[in-house]
């Protein structure tokens, strides 16, 4: 979610809160006033009436106007202790407007000629109620045009105010650390913004040069490392060739024969890597992986030929991947290659092969490492005397393929899974 679309949920939600809050603590004073104005009105007619009783000495309908609808009922065997005034709303059927009107009424006791009387006096609320939803209603839309301009002038202020950070944010997002350029930034008005330009323009720097710091170490590693292997490796082939040399001797020539190849198979595979992330193999076409499966077959043949290992190759379908053909090349050999190198004698390889998914299986010793670890770099068998580079070398083409790759072990075969 972005952050403005955040900010303003936030500020919906905090001003529907209000909007509410606002309008029932309206509607409850405007009620509260309005009957607290009816009540006097209604406590008038009280005044009235026990000043009429007073004076009289009786209660004469024909000699007393009142506005209000009024009601006296004589009680008997009536205890003065319990008499208090009362209000209370209440519904009478009003001839005049032929509906049912709420009405306010307040309720009192009097005596007169040795008599007491209950007196109900009820005003009509039908004005009052109108006046009411009026007032709400005229309030609740001046609100709702006050909240929507805030709203709408909230939401451009916020969008302004950001608008630098989306643009650095851009701008980072395009940023690729082979191109020559840094990071352009704007200058603005806000400090918080200028900091993070700043951070981000000494970050993606600093990242350049250590790209370039490392590419430069690479490709002078990769030269300078082969030079001295070759002369190691030619000197060695020469001492081979000599003559009187005792059996230890050629054994020790063998160890560091064997030692130079191994260091020169490790710096090929560390070079990959690097490169590999280094992106230079980001150029890509669609290889079809049945084609090249079968090359590396009849490449491998004299190898698992002399381990007496049995091939099946199950064409289900066509596996086809942008990828870049060397990466390609490599990660079939490095998958095919393991399960001849890491099978036993008379086992067998499973190569099936479907639209999506090639499965390679073979037969071998358990798994005695975490099955999770195998891709990881110099994570190998405890019984292997591989380099442990072959398997973080086939996830790693994975990855920057857009393949994923797995390892399953079951029923005693080791399966080695690559899908789109």
């Amino acid at each position: 979610m972005k952050l403005l679309t955040k900010t303003t949920i936030y500020y919906i939600l905090i001003s529907l809160i209000t909007y509410l809050l606002i309008a029932g603590t309206f509607y409850i004073a405007v009620k509260h006033l309005i009957y607290k104005e009816v009540e006097e009105r209604l406590r008038a007619e009280q005044h009235d009436f026990e000043a009429f009783v007073k004076r009289h000495g009786g209660w004469d309908e024909s000699s007393y106007f009142v506005e209000n609808k009024i009601e006296i009922t004589k009680l008997r065997n009536f205890d003065p202790v319990q008499a208090e005034d009362s209000f209370k709303d209440t519904i009478f059927y009003d001839k005049f407007a032929r509906e049912n009107v709420p009405f306010r009424e307040l309720t009192f006791y009097n005596s007169f000629k040795n008599d007491w009387y209950k007196i109900s006096i009820r005003k009509s609320l039908i004005e009052t109620t109108e006046l009411i939803r009026y007032i709400t209603l005229t309030m609740l839309f001046l609100l709702n045009i006050g909240l929507s301009s805030m709203f709408i002038f909230f939401r451009k202020m916020s969008k302004n105010i950001w608008m630098p950070f989306y643009n650095t944010l851009d701008k980072a997002k395009k940023f690729d650390i082979k191109d020559d350029k840094d990071v352009q930034v704007s200058e603005t008005k806000i400090y918080e913004f200028n900091e993070l330009n700043d951070v981000i323009k000494k970050m993606t720097g600093k990242m350049r040069k250590d790209y370039l710091s490392l590419k430069e170490y690479t490709e002078n590693a990769s030269h300078e490392i082969q030079t001295p292997l070759a002369i190691i490796n030619s000197k060695v082939e020469n001492l081979i060739q000599c003559d009187n040399l005792t059996d230890n001797q050629v054994l020790w020539i063998e160890e560091i024969q064997n030692a130079c190849l191994k260091i020169s198979k490790m710096h090929k595979a560390l070079l990959l890597l690097s490169k590999i992330d280094n992106g230079q193999y980001n150029a890509s076409e669609q290889i079809d992986f049945n084609d090249m499966i079968r090359g590396k077959l009849e490449e491998f043949e004299a190898l698992y030929t002399h381990k007496n290992i049995s091939i099946s190759f199950i064409n289900k379908g066509t596996f086809l991947s942008n990828i870049h053909a060397d990466l390609a090349d490599i990660l079939l050999t490095n998958i095919i290659k393991n399960s001849i190198v890491h099978n036993v004698s008379h086992g067998a390889v499973n190569i099936e092969i479907k639209n999506t998914s090639i499965e390679v299986c073979n037969t071998g010793q358990p798994l005695i490492t975490v099955p999770e670890k195998l891709f990881e770099r110099f994570k190998k068998d405890k019984a292997s005397d591989s380099l442990g580079l072959g398997l973080s070398i086939v996830k790693k083409i994975a990855d920057h393929s857009g393949l994923k790759v797995e390892y399953r072990y079951g029923n005693s075969l080791h399966k080695m899974i690559l899908s789109k």
